[in-house]
């Protein structure tokens, strides 16, 4: 399995401070007893500072597109996610294939908000296996973008938050054809 690429220093810490206080104003827990928000036009259209959210946007689609040598490629889902004390991601791939909304071809982009957190970094393993001792991980400073193709051959995981609140947007692409 290939590691992620790490792009620190993505967006400034000021700016990914507001757009963090911004979206956890909207969040609501969801089913999975998780603090987040679906990011659609209606969320973003009423952020001050709408157009920079969309720049960036942009800028990931032309980095994503050009790792992975796509020439038309959309956002399919994108999140606001909040993990608090005690909260952690289990063993997973982006893409689950056969359910409805999720397909094989997933490219996946995480852009975080926050640092001011103990634990829950992001595993990436080397196999695909549970094995926590043949994984990478990584807890990027705020304003770092994570990028990587959200196949079944890239399970990642993310271990429990300790103190804090680990805030980031999630993007899930895909190819056009």
């Amino acid at each position: 399995m290939s590691q992620p690429k790490v792009c620190e220093g993505f967006i400034s810490q000021e700016n990914a401070a507001k757009l963090n206080s911004y979206l956890r104003s909207k969040s609501i827990m969801n089913p999975h007893n998780l603090l987040n928000v679906s990011l659609t036009p209606l969320h973003l259209d009423k952020y001050p500072d709408g157009a920079e959210f969309h720049s960036m946007v942009e800028s990931i689609i032309k980095r994503v597109g050009d790792q992975f040598g796509i020439d038309n490629i959309d956002i399919s889902r994108a999140m606001y996610q909040v993990l608090q004390k005690n909260d952690s991601l289990g063993y997973h791939t982006d893409a689950y294939g056969g359910v409805e909304g999720y397909t094989e071809e997933y490219y996946s982009a995480l852009v975080y908000l926050t640092d001011d957190y103990e634990g829950g970094e992001i595993l990436f393993y080397n196999g695909l296996t549970e094995d926590k001792n043949d994984a990478v991980a990584y807890k990027p400073d705020a304003g770092t973008l994570i990028y990587f193709k959200g196949d079944k051959d890239t399970p990642h995981s993310v271990n429990e938050v300790i103190s804090g609140e680990r805030s980031n947007i999630i993007l899930f692409y895909r190819e056009i054809k």
